[in-house]
């Protein structure tokens, strides 16, 4: 197994944009490897590549405060030039055009500012622990050795014991334990 370093080393490369297998040979690690650290690290990876980008467009002064602040500027010139103007004046149309054009590109820049109070990020943090969880459970099935059988009855066993346990049913323990289960009556 590789060193952790290598790893982040990895997730380095892919964010600056490096592809897979430029990246696995500039590691020394085969292209299966990397493509099973691509599924492990996406998170990791995406979330680097977005720092990355932000950093980028921060140094060009291409964020979106930046385009608003700049398109603020010209906006606040081209409404001092247009009180200096006489409305007769045959030019004034165009510069409301530009004002017109520029009024969009703000509202197109303009992000879409949301909220969210204790509740919603409650939920959206249970979600993502529900989603995990289910992943890593799906991940431990995956993983199971071959010697690890377990049987259709055993199966079915858990899977409506574990259902009668979250639904209101009538079910003995004894029917449960050997798995003769009868159909579901509700309560």
């Amino acid at each position: 197994m590789k060193d952790i370093e290598t790893k982040h080393r990895f997730v380095e490369l892919r964010a600056q944009g490096k592809s897979l297998r430029a990246a696995a040979d500039e590691l020394a690690v085969g292209l299966q490897t990397a493509a099973r650290w691509e599924r492990e690290l996406k998170e990791q990876i995406e979330n680097l590549k977005t720092v990355e980008l932000d950093a980028l467009l921060e140094r060009h002064r291409l964020t979106v405060h930046a385009q608003i602040e700049r398109y603020g500027v010209e906006l606040t010139r081209l409404n001092e030039e247009l009180q200096k103007r006489d409305l007769a004046d045959v030019p004034t149309h165009k510069l409301y055009d530009i004002m017109i054009k520029l009024h969009a590109r703000v509202d197109g820049a303009r992000p879409v500012l949301t909220l969210h109070d204790d509740d919603e990020i409650a939920d959206q943090k249970a979600l993502r622990e529900l989603v995990a969880s289910r992943r890593a459970r799906k991940r431990r099935r995956q993983t199971r050795a071959p010697g690890d059988k377990v049987t259709a009855t055993a199966q079915y066993t858990q899977m409506t014991s574990s259902r009668c346990n979250l639904l209101p049913c009538s079910v003995s323990e004894q029917e449960r334990s050997t798995g003769a289960l009868q159909p579901t009556r509700w309560q």
